[in-house]
């Protein structure tokens, strides 16, 4: 239970500051901040032990989204804090009493450096969550501006759905120099427009569009194709064969670099590839295309499939469209036997052991020991032997030593502080400015 407030000077007591309610909203807050970094804490050891590799994930980011069900931004967010709490002791004792919120924890480590989480931690302590990731933010801008950097996180883009009508939101932080870059293109692609088709009502929304549509022309795209088209000379035995390398049989790139049968199989499945089947030194084969996905089957596998159909993976680009029965064994090339995987899913398929089957419920993907990799989070049941799932949390709790000791005040009830606390805040954001220097940007 909450602790009473103590008494004011001149033994009179101060007016209890929350009903009991609010003091129960904030202890069990305050229990989910201690949860919440025992999370991290984990989390961080996961990552550095990258026991994430063992389930197939592509990053520890991707494991935690698809394990726990986070949304993908929070999961990579929490690896990325957890990352940085290992580095800032004082920030992390305070997440672990509770004192601090995941919100705050959050914001802090986008800046915090060893010698600068005193003032960070009393900024956390003056301003609420809402306020502090944007007084963070304009640190971290500010900052920029007097160094003349800028973080690479500040430099995105963002496609966001605006409502219901389907209307797309593009969303771009860039640097002044590409800002003014992008701006002439834009105007230039409005005076082509002017000038060939005598349009003079372009917005600057249509000639981005149109600015995008420039840089994919056929001609380009061929180029792009052309330069990474990678020659493959492989015997028909290697790929209708499981197992290794027959004896004698050739597998490898067309400069000579030898490769593994799977990376063969997975390199001829689709894609920028030429393959060249031998028997003995004989070509049997150059790079026919009925083996190749046709540029409408593709948009067909995109329309079903929405990207890599690996589970818990949700990448939409760098696609490969992969024959569950591989062509040289009998698979045909139709949407029945295909299905998209991306690049890092497509070589664990091939060079990893995973293998994947479709059944009448769809795609089944086995790990390297046969065990069926699962589609969804699965988490433990914390109800069990009896105990309801807020007092099993609530022992754990407890078990770690924490005890709530609320010393907060309504800000408005006490005289002169909210000004004093404008005040401190400002002084705290200059002296922060002051010390931060460029390489405390990248956080």
């Amino acid at each position: 239970m909450p602790t009473p407030d103590p008494p004011e000077a001149g033994g009179r007591r101060a007016p209890p500051s929350f009903d009991p309610r609010g003091a129960r909203i904030i202890e069990l807050a305050a229990q989910r901040s201690v949860l919440e970094h025992a999370l991290l804490t984990e989390l961080r050891r996961f990552d550095q032990e990258a026991g994430w590799r063992g389930d197939g994930a592509a990053s520890c980011a991707a494991w935690l989204s698809w394990k726990t069900g986070e949304g993908e931004r929070t999961a990579r967010d929490k690896v990325r804090v957890a990352r940085r709490l290992g580095e800032l002791p004082e920030i992390d004792e305070d997440f672990a009493r509770g004192l601090l919120s995941y919100s705050q924890v959050r914001a802090l480590v986008r800046i915090a450096r060893p010698g600068l989480e005193g003032d960070l931690r009393e900024l956390a302590r003056r301003t609420s969550g809402a306020k502090l990731e944007r007084v963070v933010r304009f640190i971290r801008l500010r900052a920029a501006a007097d160094t003349g950097e800028l973080a690479e996180e500040d430099v995105k883009l963002a496609f966001e759905r605006f409502d219901d009508s389907g209307l797309e939101l593009l969303r771009l932080h860039l640097r002044p120099e590409q800002g003014e870059a992008l701006r002439r293109a834009i105007r230039a692609v409005k005076a082509r427009a002017r000038g060939a088709a005598g349009r003079s009502d372009m917005s600057d929304a249509d000639a981005l569009v149109a600015l995008g549509a420039l840089a994919a022309t056929a001609e380009a795209q061929a180029s792009v194709r052309q330069r990474f088209d990678v020659l493959v000379v492989v015997d028909e035995r290697v790929l209708r064969e499981a197992g290794p390398r027959p004896p004698g049989a050739r597998c490898e790139l067309g400069n000579g670099a030898p490769i593994s049968p799977e990376t063969a199989r997975r390199l001829t499945c689709d894609g920028a590839t030429t393959p060249v089947l031998m028997h003995g030194d004989t070509p049997l084969d150059v790079g026919r295309k009925r083996r190749r996905v046709t540029a409408r089957l593709l948009r067909a596998l995109l329309i079903r499939d929405g990207g890599c159909t690996f589970p818990g993976c949700t990448n939409r680009e760098f696609l490969d469209a992969h024959h569950i029965e591989h062509w040289a064994r009998g698979g045909k090339t139709d949407r029945a036997n295909l299905t998209l995987l991306c690049w890092a899913h497509h070589r664990l398929v091939h060079e990893g052991g995973y293998q994947l089957r479709r059944t009448r419920d769809g795609l089944v993907f086995l790990d390297g020991r046969g065990a069926v990799v699962q589609p969804g989070p699965r988490l433990a049941d914390q109800h069990r032997g009896g105990v309801a799932p807020l007092e099993r949390v609530q022992a754990r709790v407890a078990g770690l030593g924490f005890r709530l000791q609320p010393q907060a005040r309504h800000g408005a009830s006490v005289p002169g502080f909210a000004a004093a606390s404008v005040q401190a805040v400002r002084e705290m954001v200059d002296r922060l400015r002051a010390r931060l220097g460029p390489e405390a940007l990248s956080a």
